[in-house]
């Protein structure tokens, strides 16, 4: 593990967290990265070690953002828990900088990813789960600091999902556009070749576009079976994101509903 106790990285680190809440929590005690060898020399941070800080104050963690609908694919703890801690802190950083106006953000966020995809691998994280995780974090740094690459990014994602859902279909029978097999086969190859022209972020398109149907499959199977076990089981027994959707919907129909008052004479 390349996740240390102390400077000295002499004891492996162990992840000492503070519950706060469901899926709030603090970092009690600092631990430190070890750089590996074999880093893009591009990527390569000013210091072999990176302190992963001791929570303060009001600052929390909720371990890896990983989506509930996710959750029986990718969990939010495991062997990625202290890349994941890594991750925040070092997105803490940029954002630091970014106020500061020292650096490019964009760059530094493409830092902070790579090492997370490095410490995931070390942690022995399977090459296809880290690349998920890897690509969702990338996704968010399009958002964060490079929106206007993102623009270009999501046609071409969605391009290349279509062409495979197109693809996929016709190959059970079904005809979708009026389109040959052979004409959704040449798209998506194509979406896949262009993934070369995000140079550094190649596997994110590519991972994308070949992730993306299951993965959309997936959000509408588990949110269909949370609906049904809302109204089957009681809310209690429903997800937080499914609780708090039904909540402000019940909030707007009573708003609606309720008479107007008029003001005393």
């Amino acid at each position: 593990m390349p996740f240390f106790s102390s400077k000295q990285c002499t004891e492996p680190a162990q992840a000492a967290l503070k519950v706060l809440g469901d899926k709030t929590f603090q970092i009690t005690s600092s631990f430190w990265y070890r750089i590996p060898a074999g880093f893009t020399k591009k990527y390569l941070p000013d210091s072999p070690l990176i302190e992963v800080r001791a929570h303060q104050g009001k600052a929390t963690t909720d371990l890896a953002s990983v989506p509930s609908f996710l959750w029986g694919v990718l969990a939010s703890y495991g062997p990625h828990l202290m890349p994941a801690l890594l991750h925040d802190q070092r997105c803490e950083d940029v954002r630091i900088a970014k106020k500061a106006g020292e650096g490019n953000p964009f760059l530094l966020r493409s830092k902070a990813d790579y090492e997370f995809r490095k410490a995931l691998a070390e942690a022995g994280v399977g090459r296809v789960r880290r690349r998920v995780f890897w690509a969702g974090v990338a996704f968010g740094k399009y958002l964060s600091y490079g929106r206007g690459r993102g623009l270009l990014l999501a046609p071409h994602v969605v391009i290349g999902m279509a062409a495979q859902v197109g693809l996929l279909l016709s190959l059970f029978g079904v005809r979708w556009m009026d389109r040959e097999p052979r004409d959704f086969a040449v798209v998506l190859g194509l979406a896949l070749l262009a993934s070369a022209a995000w140079w550094r972020d190649w596997s994110l398109p590519f991972v994308a576009i070949l992730a993306g149907p299951l993965l959309v499959s997936l959000i509408v199977f588990t949110y269909v079976v949370t609906i049904i076990v809302f109204f089957t089981d009681g809310a209690e027994q429903a997800p937080a994101t499914i609780r708090k959707l039904w909540t402000a919907l019940a909030a707007k129909l009573t708003a609606r509903k309720a008479p107007a008052v008029e003001p005393a004479a």
